[in-house]
């Protein structure tokens, strides 16, 4: 998938609007593919809220999107409760699909013109930052 078009996707969000890749185009994308209970996914939570504030003024954009069919009223409860604060996205089961995710937490990066420029599969830290800032102009 690297080096190809992002797959198009519009998903509801927890505050209650919906975010469509189409309407980011132009910007700096991290999508992480998480669901709850996941472990790497909740040692990973502090790290992108990190990741996010550091490098939201040059323009990066990271969402989590919720791909396992979590109830929105429970999928807000465990946000709280697990204080991940990046924007959520549910119901993204067809969304995993099309960017062939086979487990979480999974990372792409999706750079200004749409392109898929970087895939992780697991937490890494230091090689996300290391693929952020190589992408990032």
């Amino acid at each position: 998938m690297i080096d190809k078009p992002a797959p198009q996707w519009k998903l509801p969000s927890l505050t209650g609007d919906s975010v469509s890749l189409s309407e980011l185009k132009g910007k700096f994308i991290l999508l992480e593919f998480w669901f709850p209970r996941c472990g790497s996914c909740l040692a990973a939570v502090p790290h992108i809220s990190e990741i996010a504030n550091t490098y939201k003024e040059k323009g990066l954009e990271v969402y989590g999107i919720e791909f396992k069919e979590y109830e929105k009223d429970k999928l807000m409860d465990y946000v709280i409760e697990n204080k991940i604060n990046i924007p959520t996205l549910y119901n993204g089961e067809d969304v995993a699909v099309a960017y062939s995710v086979m487990a979480a937490p999974t990372f792409f990066l999706i750079d200004r013109s749409g392109k898929i420029v970087n895939m992780q599969n697991g937490w890494g830290k230091q090689k996300l930052i290391d693929a952020i800032e190589k992408n990032l102009k």
